[in-house]
């Protein structure tokens, strides 16, 4: 019995002359090569964990553009000793309810009557609480800034100006009571 494959080598041997002979014992390292069996690889699927990796790895590290904050708004609810009604229409004696949402960092409610008086100030995110003491235009601030936030001194055009320059976020509310 020949294996084609010996033959073929052997043919190509005679072909290329006499004076061109195999060294003594080829025929088995021939074979033995032939019949050695070729490295095993590991299977495809092993590659399926480290390439979940690399991708996590990727997804968590790579730069991602920052979500923009929500816009600052200003919640004001007034109770009038009866069911809590949102709106601007308030009385002496209502009990008014503000709180900022959005923008990003630090937060506060500032509350001025007729622009020249601060009655309240409240940092963070509870409700500022506040009873309207007296008939007046009043404007409710609510603000957001990265850094601490500066305290206001009294006078609202002042103060807001003072807190933009700062870098705050600022949206005012009017509320008339008559």
């Amino acid at each position: 019995m020949s294996d084609p494959a010996l033959e073929r080598i052997e043919r190509a041997l005679a072909e290329a002359g006499a004076d061109q002979q195999p060294p003594p014992g080829w025929e088995a390292r021939v074979l033995a090569a032939i019949d050695a069996k070729p490295a095993r690889r590991a299977p495809w699927w092993l590659l399926v964990p480290a390439l979940a990796a690399a991708a996590a790895i990727v997804f968590l590290v790579w730069p991602r553009a920052a979500t923009p904050p929500q816009q600052l708004a200003v919640a004001i609810t007034i109770d009038r000793g009866g069911p809590l009604v949102r709106g601007t229409s308030a009385h002496v004696g209502d009990t008014l309810h503000a709180t900022a949402t959005g923008g990003d960092g630090h937060r506060a409610v500032w509350i001025y009557r007729d622009d020249r008086e601060l009655l309240a100030t409240c940092a963070g995110d509870d409700a500022c609480t506040f009873t309207i003491p007296s008939r007046g235009d009043y404007a409710i601030v609510a603000l957001a800034a990265a850094a601490p936030l500066p305290a206001p001194r009294g006078v609202l055009d002042d103060d807001v100006a003072a807190a933009a320059k700062a870098g705050a976020q600022f949206t005012i509310e009017a509320v008339a009571v008559r």
